[in-house]
């Protein structure tokens, strides 16, 4: 006689689902183990930046010969300057530039330029942890602040070393009246540091923008640098062409150099739903410009956070857009194309 054995399924789902359980609980605390031993990649970046605080304390420590100490160690030094001559300072920076030096050899110096600039013209003296930051910014990645924490400040020290280079610096954010707040609220601080800053408007003509963008910082909402950058692939002269008029003529300088996104979470969680390619993780894909040459359009690739820039080097196709697409022809005759 032979007895037939039957399984239960759910008996059998059951058991492979503890196992599962098991397995994801091991992981998790194999992982915590390694953070607590050798700390998260976050800790470890602002550690290199000479920012020491052992958690739950108040107080932080500075590590000797970093980033930061470099930066305070030269704030009495830049408090006995008189206005001319702290603003003299980017004239030298950038004939170290033309001699070879590159951002990074600067950074302590302007960083300590900028917070002495924001102490005399705003009464606003940049903080270790606002130092902290703007290396972070400078380095590529993102700085995550909650509201209050000062990121309209921040940016400066990122914006100003970027600055130096004069190739300019666009700072993108959220809508028309962040941009015009943000830059007239941190004007002196560049006036005091001698570079320029202006903010692009949706409302304004082509050669009020265009003037804006010559400056050494340009504040903006993302659709407005993306759109112009669009109208700048059908207009048939470079910015700086004299045989054109200056309608005719692109708005951005190009190549683009460096942009500091504010927001950066809300900035591209709206781009992606509208762009492809940021879907697909981006791509080195050229457009052809105004001049005709072949160049890609560049953006921070990252999500969360609230404070992003991007770099040459980092690509993803920009296609900004507003609340509805818009059709070629309607941008050309915008432009004045058409």
């Amino acid at each position: 006689m032979s007895t037939t054995i039957v399984a239960r399924p759910g008996l059998d789902q059951s058991i492979w689902d503890k196992v599962g359980d098991r397995f994801n609980s091991l992981v998790e605390g194999s992982i915590g183990l390694v953070s607590r031993l050798f700390g998260s990649a976050n800790e470890r970046a602002v550690k290199a930046t000479g920012y020491i605080r052992p958690k739950g304390a108040e107080a932080h420590t500075v590590t000797s010969g970093s980033i930061l100490d470099r930066v305070n160690s030269l704030e009495e030094s830049m408090k006995a300057l008189s206005d001319d001559d702290l603003k003299g300072l980017t004239v030298q920076y950038r004939e170290r530039l033309k001699a070879g030096a590159m951002l990074e050899d600067l950074l302590p110096e302007a960083f300590a330029a900028c917070r002495e600039a924001g102490r005399r013209s705003k009464g606003m003296r940049h903080y270790d942890v606002q130092i902290v930051g703007g290396a972070i910014l400078h380095q590529g990645n993102i700085a995550e602040m909650v509201t209050g924490e000062g990121k309209t400040l921040v940016a400066t020290l990122a914006a100003y070393l970027n600055a130096i280079s004069g190739q300019g610096v666009h700072v993108v954010t959220v809508n028309d009246y962040l941009a015009r707040r943000d830059c007239e609220w941190m004007l002196p601080i560049y006036n005091a540091l001698g570079v320029s800053a202006a903010y692009i408007q949706s409302d304004m003509d082509a050669d009020v923008r265009r003037r804006a963008y010559e400056s050494d910082i340009t504040y903006g909402t993302n659709s407005e640098f993306g759109f112009d950058y669009l109208r700048d692939n059908m207009k048939p002269a470079r910015h700086d062409d004299p045989g054109y008029h200056p309608f005719y003529r692109q708005a951005q300088r190009t190549p683009l150099n460096y942009a500091i996104i504010d927001e950066v979470d809300n900035i591209l969680g709206s781009c992606i739903h509208r762009c492809p390619e940021l879907r697909e993780g981006g791509r080195n894909l050229p457009q052809t410009h105004g001049d005709g040459t072949q160049r890609p359009a560049r953006i921070a690739s990252r999500r969360h956070g609230e404070t992003a820039r991007h770099r040459r080097g980092r690509p993803a196709r920009l296609r900004a857009g507003g609340p509805r697409e818009r059709r070629p022809a309607e941008l050309a005759a915008e432009g004045g194309v058409l």
